[in-house]
Order: structure tokens, then C-alpha cells, then sequence
């Protein structure tokens, strides 16, 4: 396993790989080659140098020395072509790489160009352009930048008509003069030189940061300094103006102890302060105002006048195959210059738009279906469990020795009883998850708190479900009655004095309606009680509901929210019936 992940790694580095190209590179070298930023960049999570030093006597010497050779041959070659011929091969040649891990997005070449394409007029690549890539991994986006901007230069002239020479220098002043890139490391900015310029000299303005995000995490301010300072580029003295800032920043933060820490905001509000018109592709759940990303950050982003969606897709893998990213990616333009709608709230369907304005815009009577729910951290240990357990906190993560968290059947397997005892003693029972099986156990009452949902009856729905696709089922809510409590792996929905307002409830979570108004927010697999803020409240006293909860539940949603044929028609088609 360890030898594939690696080996697939290997041959984008060799790539970029600043060596002479008559002298070969054994795999020794190739390790001595790769400075120990760009080693943890891309290679896998834990393989460290001194690991994959054990894996050299799997590979043939000749065998890695002569692929490697193919691969340089093929850029090498490239170098003889004329500028659009040699693109459509180095593209061709990076479209046998593969990611180096999924944080490490390689923007495959047809959507480099979808993005350019989409987001920028034609004509805005002109000679006097100044375009900065905020993040290049492979170069590509700076190669496809130089080549519009070259072919400006070209104006209607072929390149068939342009001796070789002439054209390099073209290319050349262009990669020089116009186009400017951003690195997270050394490698990175080797591949990207090589992309842009093959094996032949030239200049290129390419500038890589130690700890490029903590820098701009930490010390946005210095870095701005710098980027806009001609020195810096070596462009003599004076501010350094960007006409455009382009690129595919990085998702997560995968060196952070929290793996799956959001990055890319700070590469979006540091390119709007570099220039007047940005767009990048990044993670879509921010403009739903979902996952990880600050609130206050999605906030700034769905009401800047200044930001459009160009496009966005759900499903990741039709941009990156393989990677699969909660909520899709989004295409963005962001233009100082110009004034748009606020994005507010992005929903992407038209049909769902029209539903959203009926049921929450517009409807005076509507109130949110998450005032009833509860989080999953409602229930936690008491002072008296730890009076009469003082060991239990030390088997117990720092921080949360009062949470009854996911794994806490396992962590305290004394405590959770598979059998009621005959003590005199009151116990409750706690629903959690054991070995990914759901089950119940007893514990103490004077050993967890009270919640109002504790002694009522309520709905226990997991915090987690499904990958965030429109009308994905919720999986398997159940009734829970009086004195039954839940680790924090469910969500509480309710706090019902008769099983009957509870059966009511959950059939409303099992209809389709309900789960499409959920789907405006829920975007990912997450699905805490903010999720469910579109979701209008119902009655379930099934002696004062205007929906007879034992019947046809969504047609009768339908005609309550005078849903037209067509909206009906694209729920029925979105979302997958709950049996």
C-alpha cells in the first residue's frame, strides 16, 4: 500500500526535479532531491524519509532510473514545439500524474481552462495584464495565463507564421513580464518553472514561503508587504499592482493536529486585498454557511456585492476525479469594480429557490423546525459520577471528561451496563454506538444531567448522516421514550409529552418535504440543529395539526404550501423515499 501511494507520488516530483538533464536521478538521489517541506506536501501522511529508505530494496534501480528518464524525455521534447503545441503536450504529460493526497488538489488542465474561460472575458489577457497565481502546484494556471497573454501579443497572427525564435521570445517576455506565482514549496516551484519554461533558461517569477499558511494565518499583513513590493519580484522600486489574482488554493490544513482545519479562507481574503478582481475554485460548503470555515467569514463572503458564483458543481470528482469533497467545489469571481447580488444564501436550484421563497421568504406564519432541536452535547457526566468515579477522567481526552462522546461505551465499558440492576437505585438508558451498531445501555440517573429531553419523548437522529446530496435519507430516526438519553453521536429532536406528537414528528422527518428544505443547509454529512433552520415547524398535536400525520403527509405539505406541479415534480425527483 505504502509502495503505490508513493510511487504514484513520484513521478510529478522527478518532473520538476531541478537536475541536469543528461544525468540521471537514482532513487537515492530522488530522496536527497526533495527538500523536507515538499516531502510532506507530497508524499503520504506519515511516510516520512527514513520509512521509504526501507521500501528502496522494492524497486528496481534501472527500472526507477529509466522511467524517470521517459518522463523528462517527454518534457524535454516538448521544449522543440512551438508554444500551443508544447502546451497540449505538457498537458497531455500531466494528465498521467496523479494527486499527491486530497488536500493537494492537482487542478487537472480542462478545468484550468473552464475556470479561466468561464470567469474572464476574452479580451482581459492583454499584454499590460499582471496576473498572480496565489497557490501553484503544477503551473498549470500560469500556463494557460502565459499562453492567452502570448497570444495577445500574437494578435491575429498564426504562430505558423512566426519564426521559432521569435516565438520563444514572446513566450519568454511573457512569463517574465506578465505572470507572477505563489508557492507552498520549493518543489512546487521547480514543477512550476518547468511547466512554464521547459529545460530552458529564462526567468520566472516564482517566490515560495516557509509555512505559507501560517504566514498568511499569522502574518497577513508582512505578506502582503512583501507580494506587493516590486523588489520583492525583482521589478525595481515602487508598489506592485495585480490586475488578477487566479488559482485553486489549499482545502485543508493537513500538518494542523486537527486534519481537517479549512485553509482556503485565508487564501480568499488575502487575494481580495491583492487585487481588484480574484477568482478561485474552491470549497462550496462555505457559501452555505456550512463547515468548518469562521462564521463570521461565510458571512462576509454570502453578503459581498462585489462576489458571483460562476459555477458550481455538487459532485467534486466532475472537477477533481479523485477527490471527494462534501458540499462540491465553487468557481467564484470576486471584481472590486463591480456590483452583483449578494449571494445571501446559495441555493443552486432554481426550483428550490422558488419553494425557499414560499415557505420561509415570504410565508408570515413560518418558524424554524431547529428550535426543537437540541445538540448532541445535551447530555454530560454530573459532578456526583465523578465523586463516586475519580478515575474515570483519566481515561477520558483532556477537555471533555464530562461528555458522553461517540466512543464513551468503549472508554467506559464499567460504567454503561447491558442490564438494568436490582439496586434500588433509578437508571436511564443511553443510546450510542458500539463496534458501529447501535445500542442502549443503562447507567445511573444521578450520574448524567437532565435535559428537557430526558423525561419527554423525542426524536434521535444522528449529528452525522449521509454526504450532504439533496434528498439523501436521514438514517433511521427513531422514537425515544422518557428516560432514554443519547451519546453524542445523535441529536435530539422534540420534547413531547405523547408518543403520538412524537410519531407525528417523525413522519415529518421521513417526508420528502422536510427533506428538501433541509437540503438548502445541509450540505455536508453534518447535520446539527442549524441545518434544519429552513425546515418550517408543524403541529404535531394531532388534535389541533392541520396535517393528518397518519395519512398522505407530503401532498398534503404540498397543498399547505401551494406548491406548484413542477416544484412537486422536482421534489419528487431529488429526493429518495424513507421507508
Amino acid at each position: 500500500s505504502i509502495l503505490r501511494q508513493v510511487s504514484i507520488r513520484m513521478p510529478l516530483l522527478i518532473y520538476g526535479a531541478e537536475v541536469p538533464f543528461d544525468e540521471d536521478i537514482s532513487i537515492d538521489r530522488f530522496i536527497e532531491l526533495v527538500d523536507d517541506a515538499s516531502w510532506a506536501e507530497f508524499m503520504p501522511a506519515g511516510v516520512t524519509k527514513e520509512l521509504f529508505k526501507e521500501f528502496i530494496p522494492y524497486y528496481d534501480p534501472e527500472v526507477f532510473i529509466q522511467a524517470g528518464n521517459i518522463i523528462r524525455q517527454r518534457a524535454k521534447d516538448a521544449d522543440k514545439l512551438k508554444p500551443t503545441e508544447r502546451i497540449n503536450k505538457i498537458a497531455e504529460l500531466f494528465a498521467t500524474f496523479k494527486n499527491p493526497d486530497k488536500e493537494t488538489v492537482l487542478t487537472p488542465w480542462r478545468v484550468v481552462k473552464l475556470h479561466i474561460d468561464s470567469a474572464f472575458a476574452e479580451d482581459f489577457f492583454t499584454p499590460d495584464k499582471k496576473i498572480l497565481e496565489i497557490n501553484s502546484k503544477t503551473g498549470l494556471y500560469p500556463l494557460y495565463v502565459t499562453h492567452k497573454i502570448f497570444r495577445a501579443r500574437l494578435g491575429n497572427v498564426s504562430e505558423d507564421k512566426i519564426p521559432l525564435d521569435e516565438l520563444r521570445r514572446l513566450w519568454d517576455m511573457t512569463v517574465a513580464d506578465n505572470v507572477f506565482v505563489i508557492c507552498k514549496t520549493p518543489m512546487a516551484k521547480t514543477i512550476t518553472r518547468r511547466t512554464l519554461l521547459g529545460y530552458r533558461a529564462g526567468s520566472v517569477n516564482a517566490h515560495c514561503f516557509d509555512d505559507l499558511i501560517n504566514q498568511l494565518k499569522n502574518k497577513a499583513a508582512q505578506f502582503l508587504k512583501n507580494v506587493t513590493n516590486k523588489n520583492f519580484w525583482n521589478k525595481g522600486a515602487g508598489k506592485m499592482f495585480f490586475d488578477a489574482v487566479v488559482g485553486n488554493p489549499p482545502y485543508q490544513n493537513a500538518t494542523a493536529n486537527t486534519s481537517d482545519e479549512p485553509v482556503y479562507n485565508y487564501f480568499i481574503e488575502t487575494a481580495f486585498k491583492l487585487s481588484d478582481k480574484v477568482s478561485l475554485v474552491h470549497p462550496a460548503r462555505c457559501l452555505f454557511n456550512a463547515g468548518k470555515t469562521p462564521k463570521d467569514f461565510n458571512k462576509r463572503l454570502l453578503t459581498n456585492e462585489h462576489l458571483k458564483i460562476i459555477r458550481h458543481e455538487h459532485d467534486s470528482k466532475k472537477f477533481f476525479p479523485t477527490s471527494d469533497i462534501k458540499g462540491g467545489v465553487v468557481i467564484t469571481l470576486y471584481d472590486k469594480n463591480q456590483t452583483f447580488e449578494p449571494i445571501k444564501l446559495f441555493i443552486p436550484f432554481d426550483e428550490l429557490i422558488a419553494i425557499h421563497k414560499k415557505v420561509v421568504i415570504t410565508n408570515p406564519n413560518f418558524n424554524p423546525f431547529s428550535e426543537i432541536i437540541y445538540p448532541p452535547e445535551i447530555y454530560h457526566f454530573t459532578r456526583q459520577f465523578h465523586e463516586d468515579n475519580p478515575n474515570a477522567a483519566n481515561v477520558l481526552s483532556d477537555g471533555h471528561a464530562d461528555d458522553l462522546t461517540t466512543n464513551i461505551f468503549e472508554k467506559l465499558p464499567q460504567i454503561f451496563l447491558n442490564v438494568k440492576p436490582d439496586d434500588g437505585r433509578e437508571y436511564i438508558q443511553i443510546l450510542g454506538l458500539l463496534k458501529m451498531r447501535r445500542v442502549f445501555k443503562w447507567i445511573r440517573r444521578d450520574w448524567i444531567n437532565s435535559p428537557v429531553p430526558l423525561t419527554k419523548f423525542k426524536i434521535l437522529v444522528p449529528k452525522s448522516n449521509g454526504s450532504g446530496a439533496l434528498g439523501e435519507v436521514v438514517s433511521t430516526p427513531l422514537v425515544g421514550s422518557p428516560l432514554v438519553g443519547s451519546t453524542q453521536t445523535f441529536i435530539s429532536v422534540g420534547a413531547f409529552d405523547t408518543r403520538a406528537e412524537a410519531d407525528a414528528c417523525i413522519a415529518y422527518i421521513r417526508s420528502k418535504f422536510c427533506r428538501v428544505m433541509l437540503g438548502i443547509l445541509k450540505v455536508t454529512q453534518h447535520n446539527p440543529p442549524a441545518t434544519w433552520t429552513m425546515v418550517p415547524m408543524q403541529d404535531f398535536n394531532p388534535a389541533t395539526s392541520d396535517i393528518n400525520w397518519g395519512g398522505a403527509v407530503d401532498e398534503q405539505l404540498y397543498r399547505k404550501y401551494k406548491l406548484t406541479a413542477a416544484e412537486i415534480a422536482f421534489i419528487e425527483e431529488k429526493v429518495r423515499a424513507m421507508t
